[in-house]
């Protein structure tokens, strides 16, 4: 197996110096005719064209001429041909400055048609040189149309953007991923004080107050882990004085680098109205906490009825007392199902004016109460199961009342 592998690696070279000797041999028999260049200058996808020493044309390839609007049948093009007559004397300098060994690159002309239209075109020269000597030029044009267009609408897109940047009501500040400012909106210079030139001086976290600065490496760091983060902190007026504010930020692209942007609210108003529903809360709760009292120790029976239903809702322990039921046995029922009244439509004309708007004050109504069964009827009752059947009730009911009632518009005080 040696063997093979040295007769082969042997054979290798001696075929491919055997390739190299046909190829020499045959580019030396065949060399390439002016044809064959001139389909290669015609095959080009871009105008092209060469000159002599005095710049006068001698070739201009086929997408020179369709470009132009010419075709290669017509006569050969010249620069008066392609260029208007106020850019001709700042092409001739610019020729004057390649033919002196300047490197101009490209420069910006506006080309005119066969038919009299034109576009903004770019103009690239070279010198030809031959021995060391310049033997003319070769130049490319291109139609720059479609590019300024282009440029056009990505600099309307680039203002569109800044517009909607500055217009932010929310400050908003850009910083690199090591900290450094990038840039800020107006909001953020009027929110804390300080001009946009002076907050791209400062790095992230630094308009933080003190107290909060600790806290700054670890939200940056948790912000490169998830991406985005939203805490609330405290910003540092240039008068000194504190702001509270959300922050909401996150990682962007900025010029094709990693960004950190920041969006920040203040949340003063919301602090104080938070602190001022707080406030209510606790009012509430203690005037809930009054009315408690007062609606249990009053002397006067008071009772909380749903209007549709009849449920009783609450009452207090006069109005326990007063019907003679418990106010377990209130809670668990309703007007109807007690026969508290001892006409029911009398109850139907309260619901249908309170329903209308109205209110009764001190009126007489009929109800019926337990308050004087003998204790050997309650005792039969609460062994029965007929305690909510409104026969049972009239039939065995202690005796009817009368009492002068007020009823509110939602709720029945009687």
């Amino acid at each position: 197996m040696g063997k093979e592998f040295c007769q082969s690696r042997g054979r290798l070279p001696a075929r491919q110096r055997l390739l190299d000797m046909r190829m020499g041999r045959g580019m030396r028999e065949h060399p390439p005719t002016p044809d064959i260049y001139l389909n290669l200058l015609n095959a080009l996808p871009v105008p092209l064209f060469m000159a002599d020493d005095k710049f006068q044309t001698t070739f201009a390839n086929k997408s020179a001429y369709n470009a132009l609007g010419y075709s290669q049948r017509d006569r050969l093009l010249q620069m008066t041909d392609i260029l208007l007559d106020k850019d001709l004397a700042q092409f001739e300098a610019n020729i004057s400055q390649i033919a002196a060994g300047s490197d101009l690159g490209p420069s910006s002309f506006t080309a005119k048609r066969k038919d009299g239209s034109t576009f903004p075109a770019e103009f690239t020269t070279a010198r030809v040189m031959k021995d060391g000597k310049r033997i003319g030029y070769v130049g490319i044009i291109q139609d720059r149309t479609n590019h300024l267009k282009l440029e056009d609408k990505l600099k309307k897109n680039e203002e569109n953007l800044q517009t909607l940047f500055k217009s932010i009501p929310d400050p908003v500040y850009v910083n690199k991923m090591d900290g450094t400012a990038i840039d800020a909106n107006p909001a953020a210079e009027k929110m804390l004080g300080f001009s946009r030139e002076e907050l791209l001086t400062k790095q992230i976290g630094t308009v933080d107050t003190p107290d909060e600065a600790d806290r700054i490496k670890e939200r940056v760091s948790k912000l490169k882990s998830d991406g985005h983060i939203t805490f609330v902190t405290h910003h540092q007026h240039k008068d000194g004085n504190q702001i509270p504010v959300e922050v909401k930020a996150t990682i962007i692209k900025w010029n094709g680098e990693d960004a950190i942007v920041s969006v920040c609210r203040d949340i003063t108003k919301r602090i104080n109205t938070e602190q001022e529903m707080q406030i209510m809360i606790e009012s509430l709760q203690e005037s809930t906490r009054k009315f408690e009292t007062i609606f249990k120790n009053s002397p006067t029976a008071i009772s909380i009825t749903d209007p549709d239903s009849g449920k009783i809702v609450d009452s207090n322990d006069a109005f326990s007392q007063a019907s003679g039921y418990s106010s377990q046995e209130l809670a668990d029922s309703t007007t109807l199902s007690l026969n508290l009244w001892d006409d029911k439509s009398m109850r139907d004309e309260v619901i249908y004016a309170l329903r209308r708007g109205e209110k009764i004050y001190n009126k007489e109504y009929v109800f019926n109460t337990l308050s004087f069964f003998s204790p050997g009827y309650q005792s039969r009752q609460s062994k029965s199961n007929s305690f909510n059947d409104g026969r049972y009730h009239r039939a065995k009911r202690g005796r009817a009342i009368t009492v002068r009632c007020t009823f509110g518009k939602r709720r029945i005080f009687s």
